[in-house]
């Protein structure tokens, strides 16, 4: 997504930062523009705070990084002084830097012992970096670099922008930039959140565009996926066509995995990262404790990631109490149930889990106990011979010994 850079601007503006350009670097082999926008800011003071907060624009938030300065003086091979390169030297006359004379030191006849500067007058070739002119020459430039530059060295990574302890006492224009982030950003934006989950077959392609739709439908958004896309640079032991097509979506810079290169499948012998976590920015800068487990059961080998992100809810009502009937239960057909073979327990089961699955949104092939333990749901048959226990304590407490025994009967079946 390319941001222009009047909008960019704009953005600065906004949050109380005097900026004197912002121009987009282009590529010079392509000739075409690239991601890294250059912004020169009127004074150290509004290039520190913008090197420590990053910037905010339109619900995305951007890291910024500190241009690396050259500190080399730029010295010209013709007249050999500094400050210019030969392409505009005005003298346009070769001076040798072995003797200072008007040829090429190709040319020089002189001694090898009699060497002359031409900058200092020193006895050493004027092209040395041990030359009096060039150190006064590179503490010129490093003086000046020290004049618009940090005093010590800034973070690279986003701060938590809901945090106050993430950032250091600033004049009042970073209070006003923080509190712009606090607001816009965490109280607002993270009332709008999407969680999609996404799940690629071996043997398919990666559609991006739904990556792409997802994100044009709420740019907030986090998506958990298992797409069989193996990175190297991401934990995998090699890049399949899945995996480029994968670090293609991040190359678009939209959205960023947030887990480590953890392994997050494990059968057998065998282990591999098939498991990611994407998220949008900001949501990066907010997300944290993201780990993976252990895995659960033996059938998936797949392990859960979990992470933890800041989420306002409003508190849930106290469901009423029920008040269950047991007299008026119709306990011959539940003993018929009970008492039923082991397959007719077995396709209840599958039923449930299938319910179970997609209330969850989890791919079909998540292991029983893993379903069970998350959505804390007992097994069908469990909850069922659980419920006649109940209903025989109930019996028993109201002396009702009819059905106390009606019960017993159903629970020798079993």
């Amino acid at each position: 997504m390319e941001i222009p850079e009047s909008r960019m601007t704009e953005a600065l503006k906004d949050v109380g930062l005097d900026a004197i350009d912002v121009v987009r670097l282009m590529n010079k082999t392509k000739k075409m523009p690239t991601k890294t926008i250059k912004i020169t800011f009127m004074d150290p003071q509004n290039r520190n705070i913008f090197v420590h907060t990053g910037l905010q624009v339109d619900s995305m938030h951007f890291i910024a990084e500190p241009a690396n300065q050259n500190t080399k003086p730029v010295q010209c091979y013709l007249c050999l002084k500094y400050n210019h390169v030969a392409k505009y030297c005005k003298t346009k006359q070769q001076i040798c830097a072995q003797c200072g004379e008007n040829h090429r030191i190709d040319q020089c006849t002189a001694a090898s012992d009699a060497l002359k500067c031409c900058n200092c007058k020193g006895n050493h070739l004027a092209t040395l970096n041990e030359c009096a002119t060039y150190t006064e020459q590179e503490k010129r430039m490093q003086n000046l670099i020290n004049q618009y530059s940090c005093t010590n060295t800034p973070p690279t990574t986003a701060p938590a922008t809901h945090d106050a302890n993430e950032f250091l006492p600033l004049p009042n224009i970073f209070q006003r930039q923080q509190d712009h982030l606090h607001n816009e950003l965490f109280d607002e934006i993270i009332n709008v959140l999407s969680i999609s989950s996404i799940y690629v077959p071996p043997t398919a392609k990666i559609n991006i565009n739904v990556f792409r739709e997802l994100y044009n439908l709420n740019n907030n958004c986090i998506i958990v996926d298992d797409l069989n896309a193996t990175l190297h640079h991401m934990g995998s032991r090699r890049t399949n066509a899945r995996g480029k097509q994968l670090q293609e979506i991040i190359n678009e810079g939209y959205i960023n995995c947030i887990d480590d290169d953890s392994t997050t499948f494990e059968k057998k012998d065998y282990e591999e990262k098939l498991d990611c976590i994407l998220a949008s920015q900001p949501l990066l800068s907010l997300i944290s404790n993201v780990e993976t487990h252990p895995t659960l059961g033996a059938l998936s080998g797949h392990k859960p990631l979990t992470f933890d992100v800041p989420i306002g809810a409003e508190p849930k009502p106290i469901s009423p109490r029920l008040s269950l009937n047991f007299k008026a239960a119709n306990w011959t057909k539940f003993r018929i149930l009970l008492t039923a073979n082991d397959k007719t327990w077995e396709r209840l089961q599958i039923m449930q889990n299938k319910a179970i699955r997609a209330a969850l949104g989890l791919p079909i092939y998540t292991s029983v106990d893993y379903i069970h333990k998350i959505s804390n749901i007992p097994k069908i048959k469990d909850y069922a011979v659980t419920l006649l226990e109940r209903s025989i304590q109930t019996a028993t407490s109201n002396n009702d010994n009819t059905l106390k025994q009606h019960l017993l009967d159903i629970q020798k079946q079993i």
